[in-house]
């Protein structure tokens, strides 16, 4: 495929993408093209002909002799959309037919919403980094260097892809479904394998609104291609009948990441990096398959890098909390593969050990209701045991249970298209990481399904049993092949989660004890990873999670459709008749601990002030442990296990059952969240972050963390704080606020401005300026607090529209909660005689318009555990849920009704514009000497005259073709083309530098859009044409 730019300026541009070469037209070749077109900040998607471009007279952005292999999709970085193509592979081999498969070597991004300086260098993933620092990407979103240039946003994105770990097959050749479900019938992709599914979002739902015709003619280009992120490795085996091995490992982009950025599981059931590993042999038209999987221990629990030498680890969840979780995702699995066989490999180390313990609770939980069985071997005590990993092997060969299973569940067997027989079960084998113990066992399975497969086949009575015979020597040659495949694939694995090989790859592919040279390759890999996590992880998540569209901040694409956009309005407008909502009690709690722990001091006054029960109650808490250098690298864990055990025991003294939802810690910073038990089925998407601020940003003594949930189907924030301390430090609390608000970020790229209701509670540190500490208490005293009030240093930064814009806080009527003597009701003693403030204050907002969020109670409670005084408010909050089938109908209905209203006649339709004339402006007078050609623009409403009302998109934002009706009316143009900027427009960029400059240069010698009309004696110059009518 080839790239082309076919128009350039400040206002618009089109990018076209086909597989038709003009300088050798091939009459096999579709002449199908594909035209992006981006104009105010949207961007259209055409369908029209390779006949209706002049190509001479165009501009090629790739390389004739490296043509793109076929196109991933759209994804938007910083304020830039990205068109992303294959632009180099390398060929693994032929699986189930002479469709080849490919390993992925480079990516190509092509911006489509302006042109860069060096747009052909980033396309080709060439860049010299000198050049690209003089680069202006302004509103790219990337991050500047010291020297004032800019990184290539798109660097850490194209690095990870070419990495060697993508792959797709040609044709038509599913390489997300494994052998068994590509003979079920109507089975398409499977989603959760297909790494560029978010890319194609935006391409999925254009190609759905094309009629079937269109439809076709897209399917027969074969534009994109759906690529798998794992290992692929196929060899030929040597024999007298066509004879291929292959292994293939599919990894889940549910919850992917790096080693330490992806453990547990979450709210779907989706667990960490699972992998779907098969096995396949081909013998002539007969085809084996065996499928195991592998995955992080399916709770919640995470592990910090820092702690890798003892690998702590913290349960995040537990007991019904965390069940309903654990049950989707054993019943997700059972749906899809049948029975499971969970072998668990962890030992009896601290870490492994507590995972091991909660791991099994929750099977002994569901068991008796699922088909599932469990079994512990502990691998590293019995490599130690048997003297080495020969030892292992001979031992997993003894476990009757084990093998009994796998002779049960059998395997994938088919002829053609008819499948002989089928697995009837999976193992799911899991380790602390899930890589280097999980890839030697299940090649020690794979190996034994296939060695008794070669000994059933000798006795049936198919063709193939013949074809053996012929040749004795088959099994002993694939041997070989198969460790050497799936040492391959452990390394891969390992490669993609830790930045290494796997451990013990140098047994997997001989078989042999380890010698002196394994144990140094093994410690050399250990060291790298440590490397790796420390300086590397951080990047390579945030390509995951951009490639994944979970960045924060990260705009989805879409192609804009004036057509949806009217309906999208309309919906909008009936959203009381699909969304039911009640009101929800919520109860925030923030406390500054003062180290101090909870022991048998009563929280009830705090908690429970009024007697009633709270649907929801969050409790933040600030310095749960010391803040002192001795202890700033120790978790607060204990500590917070302790505060959890006195609030749960304190909410439960009522008629209600509570349950910890999710906690998050920061050093000493803690957020915990409990919900009514009977409220627990309607939680999901349960999520924790963090964002450390104390030393810029480099120690979590201040900072914040943050818990999300939905709630029905309403989402919720809450955040507890610990700002800078300090009474002139204003200036670095309102830094940290900024940063927190910025950088808090939950899995998926989910912000905090994301959620429908958001809560802010922990000590904020504002203190009473201008008066003395002498003033403060007297007034005080005189419980005057409207005086002290007019003063508070965060009422004024509100006032000021510093920080906190938008949010909300009750009235004050209760005294200043900060600094007291423990104990007592004494403001501080001491020689400090530190002036009393409101540090501790909670603050809320809703950005939903459609619900609320009222504040019922906001007070001190009497609780002298700490200096400071807890605070506690009680919130009404309004959730909806959202009757979908009501939903799905309003839409069909009113999707009927507005393509009803758009349609006109055909002779309606204005002819196509010309050099001379264009379509929207069909009733205006030639243009005159002096007076721009361009003047307004056909996707703004207010230029063009539409009836159609659009839909408010970001600068990122994508469009389908505007070929409805209701885009095609007239109106004359004003005198001087107007230039807005507002919601869903873009300012064009300016040229700030000299390389922009000379790109604008650039711009002016290609053909304009709308080119001026000819003089006398000039003939005009051919330009393209407007695209098919009806074309999408």
């Amino acid at each position: 495929m080839h790239v082309w730019l076919a128009e350039a300026s400040p206002q618009r541009q089109t990018v076209l993408v086909t597989r038709y070469e003009p300088s050798q037209p091939d009459p096999s070749v579709s002449t199908l093209v594909l035209a992006f077109t981006t104009a105010e900040g949207r961007c259209t998607l055409r369908l029209t002909e390779a006949d209706e471009y002049d190509w001479a007279s165009l501009r090629r952005l790739s390389m004739p002799y490296a043509p793109l292999l076929g196109l991933l999709g759209l994804l938007s970085i910083g304020s830039d959309t990205f068109l992303v193509g294959i632009s180099a592979t390398e060929r693994i081999g032929c699986i189930q037919s002479d469709e080849m498969i490919h390993r992925v070597r480079n990516v190509s991004f092509y911006c489509l919403n302006r042109r860069l300086a060096n747009d052909m260098a980033l396309a080709q993933g060439a860049v010299d980094p000198q050049e690209y620092g003089r680069t202006s990407l302004a509103g790219s979103g990337s991050s500047s260097s010291a020297s004032g240039g800019t990184d290539d946003p798109c660097a850490a994105i194209r690095k990870y892809m070419s990495s060697g770990s993508f792959y797709y097959a040609e044709g038509a050749y599913d390489l997300t479904q494994r052998v068994q479900s590509s003979h079920e019938p109507h089975r398409m992709f499977q989603d959760q394998f297909l790494w560029n599914s978010y890319m194609m979002m935006p391409i999925e739902t254009f190609r759905e609104r094309l009629d079937a015709t269109r439809q076709r003619l897209w399917g027969e280009a074969r534009f994109f291609v759906y690529v798998i992120h794992g290992y692929v490795g196929v060899r030929t085996i040597p024999c007298s009948f066509p004879c291929r091995l292959a292994v293939i490992s599919r990894l889940s982009m549910r919850k992917a990441g790096t080693r330490f950025n992806a453990r547990g599981i979450d709210d779907d059931g989706n667990a960490a990096n699972l992998a779907e590993t098969e096995t396949v042999l081909i013998l002539d038209d007969y085809e084996y398959a065996y499928t195991q999987l592998r995955g992080s221990v399916p709770v919640f629990w995470e592990q910090q890098g820092l702690q890798a030498l003892n690998a702590r680890i913290q349960i995040t969840r537990i007991g019904a909390a965390s069940a309903p979780s654990f049950r989707r995702h054993m019943e997700q699995l059972i749906d899809e593969y049948g029975p499971l066989f969970l072998l668990d490999l962890l030992g009896t180390r601290e870490a492994e050990t507590l995972l091991g313990q909660t791991y099994v609770q929750h099977i002994q939980a569901v068991v008796p209701e699922l088909p599932l069985r469990y079994y512990n071997f502990d691998f590293h005590a019995v490599t130690k045991a048997m003297g080495g990993l020969e030892g292992v092997q001979q031992e997993f060969e003894r476990l009757n249970n084990v093998q009994t299973q796998r002779q049960q569940d059998r395997y994938t067997f088919v002829q053609g298209d008819t499948v002989l027989e089928k697995q009837r079960g999976v193992f799911r084998v899991n380790c602390f990481d899930c890589l280097d113990r999980t890839n030697v066992v299940q090649g020690m399975l794979s190996h034994a399904q296939l060695r008794d497969f070669f000994r059933h086949i000798e006795r049936r009575e198919e063709a193939v049993s013949q074809r053996l015979a012929q040749d004795a020597s088959l099994a002993s040659k694939v041997w070989p092949v198969h460790r050497e495949l799936w040492a391959q694939n452990g390394d891969a694995l390992s490669y993609i989660s830790t930045g290494t090989g796997s451990l013990n790859s140098g047994f997997v592919r001989s078989g042999t004890k380890k010698g002196l040279a394994g144990i140094l390759s093994d410690a050399a890999k250990s060291a790298s990873r440590m490397y790796v996590n420390n300086f590397q992880d951080a990047s390579k998540q945030e390509a995951i999670d951009t490639l994944l569209g979970r960045r924060a901040g990260q705009r989805h694409v879409e192609l804009y459709d004036p057509l949806y956009a009217k309906v999208s309005q309309t919906m909008a407008q009936r959203w009381d008749e699909y969304a039911q909502v009640r009101t929800l009690r919520l109860h925030v709690g923030t406390l500054n601990a003062c180290a101090v722990a909870p022991g048998l001091t009563s929280l009830t006054p705090w908690l429970r002030p009024d007697g009633e029960e709270a649907e929801i109650v969050a409790v933040s808490l600030q310095e749960i442990v010391p803040l002192t250098a001795q202890s700033i690298l120790v978790s607060g864990t204990d500590a917070m296990q302790a505060w959890e055990g006195a609030v749960l025991r304190e909410l439960n003294r009522g008629t209600s059952t509570y349950v910890p939802l999710r906690h998050s810690l920061l050093f000493g910073t803690a957020l915990m969240v409990f919900v009514k038990e009977a409220l627990l089925p309607h939680m999901k998407s349960v999520d924790g972050a963090s964002k450390k601020t104390g030393l810029r940003g480099m120690a979590g003594n201040k900072g914040a963390v943050g818990v999300r949930f939905d709630v029905y189907d309403t989402s919720v924030c809450i955040v507890a704080a610990h700002l800078a301390a300090g009474a002139g430090n204003v200036e670095d609390r309102n830094s940290d606020a900024m940063a927190i608000e910025q950088g808090l970020v939950f899995a998926r790229g989910r912000a905090m401005d994301d959620h429908d209701h958001i809560v802010w509670a922990g000590d904020l540190n504002y203190r009473i300026g201008v008066l003395t500490s002498e003033e403060i208490r007297s007034l005080c005293a005189a419980h005057k607090y409207e005086s002290l009030w007019e003063h508070d240093q965060l009422r004024c930064m509100q006032e000021k529209n510093v920080v906190f814009q938008q949010y909300e806080e009750a009235p004050i009527a209760f005294a200043p909660t900060y600094k007291y003597d423990i104990g007592t009701d004494l403001y501080d003693t001491s020689d400090k005689m530190r002036a009393p403030a409101w540090t501790d204050r909670i603050l809320f907002r809703t950005t939903h318009n459609a619900l609320h969020m009222a504040m019922r109670g906001y007070m001190a409670a009497p609780v002298r555990l700490s200096d400071h005084r807890p605070v506690y408010a009680m919130f009404d909050v309004e959730v909806c849920t959202i009757d979908t089938a009501k939903r799905d109908a309003i839409f069909s209905e009113t999707l009927g009704t507005v393509k009803a209203s758009s349609a006109l006649p055909e002779s309606l339709y204005p002819p196509p514009s010309s050099e001379t004339q264009q379509w929207w402006y069909t009733d205006v007078a030639e243009p005159t000497e002096g007076q721009p050609p361009w003047c307004g623009n056909p996707f703004v409403e207010e230029e063009a005259g539409t009836t159609t009302t659009t839909t408010t998109t970001t600068t990122t934002t994508t469009q389908t073709p505007l070929t409805t009706a209701t885009s095609l009316a007239k109106k004359a143009p004003p005198p001087t083309p107007p230039r807005r900027s507002g919601p869903g427009t873009a300012p064009p960029p300016q040229a700030d530098t000299a390389a922009d400059a000379a790109a604008a240069a650039d711009d002016a010698a290609l053909a304009p859009p709308i080119p001026a009309r000819p003089g006398p004696s000039e003939a005009p110059a051919r330009v393209p044409r407007a695209p098919m009518q009806g074309s999408g």
